[in-house]
């Protein structure tokens, strides 16, 4: 019935091995949970299960494993607790107190039992670490069952996405017309009403759009296109006119291009200022070059308004930018019955220094679009000519649209925001207003070529006497969003759960360490008899209560 010395060694090899094989099945069962819990953090994992089950049914259910799941967890390592309280009572055998320290050690023990010796000076290194470790299953309990859960979540799936076929050759001028008006029409809703239009496209930057009808979807919608990077530099030309003697044939030479306008020169036309956009010769030209330039007629402090007695100055005040001086004066024509000119003329170019490269976009459900990804190798869905298409005609229309009323200054709302320093004024009085300086002007370039870029982007198409347009459209391959039901992860919970695991796993790695480095028995027969035989009368002595209980 006594101990013997090598069936002791043996006990103490069987329990090491026991408790690390404990701590490891501790550690293995939580650690498939934490990877777990990662991947559904990291992207909601569907559960394609079959259509009998409902919703409660299948996050109950879910419910129930996850509470399994660390149930056996904690009740591995719950078993090296338990003996670990077991073994307490042989700690401090000359100091035992019947009734105190053996009962700490009884299967009968509670938590309050526990927690009233955690404070005693008996109580040893080893229990204190057992009781830390119990706290820690506790917490897991309450806490790590939650951490993944099944519920109606957005999860990615494969789609078609249809976008816009971009317009890379003019083969019918009216309709590329249709969508100059209708970049228009977006221009006055976004920049002068401040009423967005559409998709809210990310800051200098152009990309393929689906069509105005893409109607309401969940979460977000990524496919691959090209992406044209965009930004202004302007600057001021003194212009040059070709063929100045046949006012059909006048053109504009600046930035080393050909451009024309509506223009005229001579003395026949009323003293007054314009704003006008230049347009490159021919739809071949047009896909080559992306700049974009615009004619200012006015004067200065030098050239006023001569015509009137005193002179009076002009509403454009071209101040000292480089500028075309024709004394009979130069200007524009409007419609049959507004021909206005002055004696000064100055142009101003604008290069958007476009960069296409291939990207990866996002829409989401409240219409921003974000680029997630650029600088790869162009895809090819937004030609070089479709870009340059746009930003040198995108203001066409825009620009020279009139205002009610609109009779001594041709200079629209549009015009005014985009490039004048008062844009609240009243061009019928206006006098000395100037342009806007260059960085300003470069940012409201890019501002507005944002807009009205929209108008070309998705498509859009109307052809003939059609009132109703049509969109040209491709579809690409791309990810979506749906609801389903999925497992996911609470990252709060998770990084909880992560911490009170490491915690748990220290103090059992500790307290392996620590019981098995002392000599501690089991509170059971044979250990008592153990105890008992190492010193027959002084140990049993300590067994013998001092005084008898009431």
């Amino acid at each position: 019935m006594l101990y013997g010395h090598e069936q002791q060694s043996a006990n103490i090899k069987r329990t090491r091995v026991t408790s690390y094989l404990r701590l490891f099945l501790f550690f293995f069962i939580e650690a498939g949970f934490i990877i777990l819990a990662a991947v559904c953090l990291a992207k909601p994992v569907p559960l394609n299960l079959p259509l009998r089950f409902s919703d409660s049914e299948v996050k109950g259910g879910f419910t129930v494993v996850f509470i399994v799941w660390h149930s056996l967890a904690i009740m591995t390592g719950g078993q090296l607790l338990a003996d670990a309280f077991s073994r307490e009572w042989s700690v401090q055998l000359a100091n035992i107190v019947p009734g105190t320290t053996d009962r700490v050690s009884t299967v009968t023990s509670g938590f309050l039992d526990r927690i009233f010796y955690l404070f005693t000076k008996r109580a040893s290194a080893a229990f204190k670490l057992a009781f830390l470790a119990s706290l820690s299953f506790m917490a897991l309990t309450q806490l790590a069952p939650g951490t993944i859960s099944a519920a109606t979540t957005l999860v990615d799936i494969p789609i078609m996405v249809n976008v816009g076929t971009l317009v890379s050759q003019i083969t019918d001028l009216s309709t590329f017309l249709t969508s100059q008006t209708r970049a228009a029409l977006i221009v006055r809703l976004e920049m002068i009403e401040r009423s967005p239009f559409g998709l809210k496209l990310p800051p200098n930057t152009l990309v393929t759009l689906p069509s105005a009808g893409l109607g309401e979807f969940d979460g977000t919608m990524e496919y691959d296109s090209d992406v044209v990077e965009f930004h202004h530099s302007c600057h001021w030309e003194a212009p040059s006119i070709a063929n100045a003697s046949s006012i059909q044939e006048l053109v504009v030479l600046a930035a080393n291009q050909v451009w024309s306008t509506t223009l005229t020169v001579g003395p026949q036309g009323t003293p007054g200022s314009s704003i006008s956009p230049l347009s490159l010769l021919t739809p071949q030209i047009m896909e080559n070059v992306s700049t974009s330039a615009y004619l200012f007629i006015g004067g200065n402090s030098t050239f006023p308004n001569s015509r009137t007695t005193p002179t009076t100055p002009f509403a454009i005040d071209l101040g000292n930018l480089p500028a075309l001086f024709l004394s009979q004066g130069i200007g524009v024509i409007a419609g049959s019955d507004i021909d206005l000119i002055a004696p000064l003329a100055s142009v101003l170019v604008c290069d958007p220094q476009a960069k296409i490269t291939g990207g990866r976009i996002s829409i989401s459900s409240g219409g921003t679009v974000s680029i997630i990804a650029s600088g790869q190798p162009p895809i090819g869905n937004f030609p070089q000519s479709a870009a340059n298409l746009i930003l040198s005609n995108a203001f066409q229309v825009a620009l020279v649209q009139l205002e009610p009323l609109e009779l001594s200054n041709l200079v629209n709302n549009v015009a005014s925001a985009l490039f004048m320093a008062n844009a609240s004024g009243d061009w019928n009085k206006a006098q000395n207003i100037s342009p806007l300086d260059i960085p300003t002007l470069n940012e409201n370039v890019d501002m507005f070529m944002s807009s009205a870029a929209k108008a070309f982007l998705d498509g859009y198409r109307k052809d003939g006497t059609s009132v109703s347009p049509t969109f040209d459209t491709n579809a690409v391959s791309g990810m979506g969003q749906e609801q389903r039901l999925a497992l996911t992860t609470s990252k709060g919970l998770f990084i909880t759960t992560i911490v009170v695991d490491a915690i748990a796993l220290a103090l059992l790695y500790a307290l392996c360490r620590s019981a098995l480095t002392q000599k501690r028995y089991p509170f059971d027969l044979m250990s008592v008899f153990h105890v008992l035989s190492e010193d027959n009368g002084r140990r049993a002595s300590q067994f013998i209560p001092t005084q008898p209980r009431g």
